[in-house]
């Protein structure tokens, strides 16, 4: 039986996950949310050294224990290279504090020719490579014509890199206009403006949202 240990964005690394398992039950997939969630920290403990393959939906040059871990016991380590990651990885190579075996010993994927590039500038070889987290449809619902409703995407801990202080600026310009922030709660937020909901994934908006970016692409 393969070990797969999942770590990463933890919505869409959780949901592959789930998907993996479904298709493939001989072999065993793990998710493990090392971001938030103090007690998958601990469990990573136990689950990377055992791992065959460690799959991160996140890539990084900067250290960390879960890589360090993964290429320590001899397990492939795959990097899916998404949003900021690029950013925060090329700074660290700049200046120097960076690991050079993330860079030669990890297997590296993305999804677009332009972070290929990007990524190909900072000495990582990252291959194309598409990937479709669920098989749902979605019909397009036409908007009423006396109500305009703005739809975002916020993640959370990351809402300054997103503009959302450009978001709130327009709304609070416009407040005949609803908006509808997806990706976080209304408790990363301080002091917004009535027409504005920050729905997280429990409102339907935001569960479309996160399923559509999903469909497309890991972020």
């Amino acid at each position: 039986m393969m070990r797969v240990v999942i770590v990463g964005l933890p919505l869409f690394a959780k949901r592959l996950s789930s998907e993996l398992s479904k298709f493939d039950p001989n072999n065993q997939y793990v998710f493990l949310d090392t971001y938030y969630n103090k007690w998958d920290k601990l469990k990573a403990l136990w689950y990377v050294p055992k791992a065959d393959i460690v799959f991160s939906i996140n890539g990084s040059m900067s250290r960390s224990k879960v890589f360090d871990s993964a290429l320590k016991n001899k397990a492939h380590l795959i990097m899916n290279w998404v949003g900021t990651d690029v950013l925060k990885s090329t700074e660290a190579v700049k200046s120097g504090n960076f690991v050079e075996e993330y860079r030669t010993r990890a297997h590296h994927f993305c999804e677009v020719d332009w972070i290929q590039q990007e990524l190909l500038e900072i000495g990582v070889k990252a291959e194309i490579v598409n990937f479709a987290a669920f098989d749902q449809r979605f019909e397009v619902v036409e908007n009423p014509q006396d109500k305009l409703t703005v739809l975002t995407y916020m993640p959370k801990n990351r809402q300054d890199f997103y503009g959302a202080s450009s978001i709130l600026k327009l709304a609070e310009n416009n407040p005949d206009v609803q908006f509808i922030i997806a990706g976080s709660d209304k408790e990363d937020y301080t002091n917004l403006p009535a027409n504005v909901e920050a729905s997280g994934m429990g409102h339907r908006y935001g569960t479309t949202f996160y399923q559509s970016a999903c469909c497309y692409s890991f972020y």
